[in-house]
């Protein structure tokens, strides 16, 4: 897997996470990761225990978020500790930071989470939340290449692990349960080449970019199974 193997640039450590934020002020309110290391041919080796915290926020969360989460400010007072604090744990369950580390998160939104945390608590030089922005990789944006719906657009985390044939772990939107759920995406993306294969085969099918002759070449050989050099050079003479 060229796209991911480049993505990864040689890293041999995962950290897969997911943020929750606030409605408005987009404030984490919780995280959740796993960590997992990988061999030379990117498949996981080693996974360790997940980690998850609850961070208090400025804003309130919003009822959109508690309704889709069922997290309430009442629940992040009680349970919640402060940004720098949470930075810390995470830090210390990922360990040595130094090291070459690869984040990985469905969607950059998560990213945008982590630069409005930073902003409203004016962190600009943590060590940790640097190499994530710096080490970050949306799994989604990779997916996407290989995988869609059937209306050619990016699948969800949770529609992504039924293609392929993967039951995901219940209590979504639990950023922990989250996390784990897009490292079992990864593991399926790597070992199941099969369903990969059909699936990147159908995106390159509603794939429009291609000039005419060319998705009409492709169209014709996925149909019909064999395609000439006298069927190419008619469908050239079409355009003309």
């Amino acid at each position: 897997m060229k796209v991911l193997t480049n993505a990864l640039k040689g890293s041999r450590t995962i950290v897969f996470f997911d943020f929750e934020g606030t409605q408005f002020s987009q404030e984490i309110v919780a995280l959740g990761a796993i960590k997992v290391d990988i061999d030379e041919k990117n498949q996981i080796m080693k996974k360790y225990n997940s980690f998850k915290v609850y961070i208090k926020a400025n804003d309130k969360i919003g009822p959109i978020v508690s309704n889709i989460t069922g997290l309430t400010d009442k629940f992040i007072l009680e349970n919640g500790i402060e940004y720098k604090e949470a930075l810390d744990k995470f830090q210390k369950y990922i360990g040595n930071i130094s090291k070459d580390i690869k984040f990985i998160s469905y969607g950059n939104f998560d990213m945008r989470l982590l630069h409005c945390t930073n902003e409203i608590n004016n962190i600009n030089d943590n060590e940790l939340t640097t190499k994530i922005f710096k080490n970050y990789i949306d799994f989604s944006s990779i997916l996407k290449i290989f995988v869609k719906s059937y209306k050619n657009e990016t699948l969800s985390l949770v529609d992504a692990l039924k293609v392929f044939k993967v039951t995901p772990k219940k209590d979504i939107h639990n950023p922990e349960t989250d996390a784990i759920n897009l490292m079992m995406l990864y593991e399926a993306f790597l070992k199941n080449k099969k369903i990969l294969k059909e699936e990147y085969t159908k995106v390159i099918q509603k794939y429009t970019s291609f000039p005419a002759p060319i998705a009409k070449t492709l169209s014709k050989l996925y149909k019909e199974g064999k395609v000439t050099i006298d069927d190419f050079n008619e469908f050239i003479e079409d355009e003309l």
